[in-house]
């Protein structure tokens, strides 16, 4: 009954019905205490932004399971959306020692760390993510934008560069791009990024 109960709430998150699919998690959780049981429900409470409630049904997970990788992972998105970015940062942390060869936690450090303008520390987090995965056009972005908040502009450039080159309508990359041209006075490209980022700009 557990398993029945496991598969048809997992199908239920995948196809976006997450009352429904909470519902079941909770009903399983009756029958057996199981971590990925806790750290699903954890994702499923998240994605409806019930963030505090997402952290208590990570850590139950990882009361029973300290390396589930996935309720680190989720637990840090809860608490960066509460504004406790630090203790994010120590989730992140974690997740890069259980998986150190995939790129998400430290994006998500990354991500974290440029909302508390740490912007070196950001950058340094964004190379560690292209190390592991050189086509991240996200994590190009990233890096773009924390040099150029950094007084950085030229080195900036290039990432802006990368990104669009991945991803060619990405707006805010368009826009960036237009900020580092209009800093180093190439006003004529600055004018055609901005112009370009408004063709693509989301409505």
């Amino acid at each position: 009954r557990v398993l029945q109960l496991h598969q048809s709430a997992n199908k239920a998150f995948a196809r976006e019905r997450y009352g429904a699919a909470q519902k079941k998690y909770e009903q399983a959780l009756k029958w057996a205490s199981c971590p990925t049981l806790f750290a699903n429900l954890g994702a499923v409470l998240l994605v409806q932004e019930q963030y505090a409630a997402a952290v208590r049904q990570c850590d139950a997970a990882l009361q029973l399971d300290s390396e589930n990788y996935a309720a680190w992972m989720n637990r840090g998105l809860a608490l960066e959306a509460i504004e406790r970015s630090l203790d994010a940062i120590d989730c992140y942390d974690r997740g890069v020692s259980l998986q150190p060869d995939r790129c998400e936690p430290h994006l998500l450090k990354a991500q974290t760390l440029r909302k508390l303008s740490h912007w070196q520390p950001a950058i340094e987090a964004c190379q560690k993510a292209l190390e592991l995965s050189p086509e991240n056009a996200e994590a190009w972005y990233l890096k773009g934008v924390c040099l150029y908040r950094a007084m950085r502009a030229e080195e900036a450039k290039p990432c802006f560069e990368k990104t669009l080159a991945l991803k060619p309508d990405h707006s805010p990359a368009y826009f960036s791009h237009g900020n580092v041209q209009l800093k180093t006075g190439h006003y004529a490209e600055a004018i055609a990024s901005y112009d370009m980022a408004l063709r693509f700009q989301p409505h």
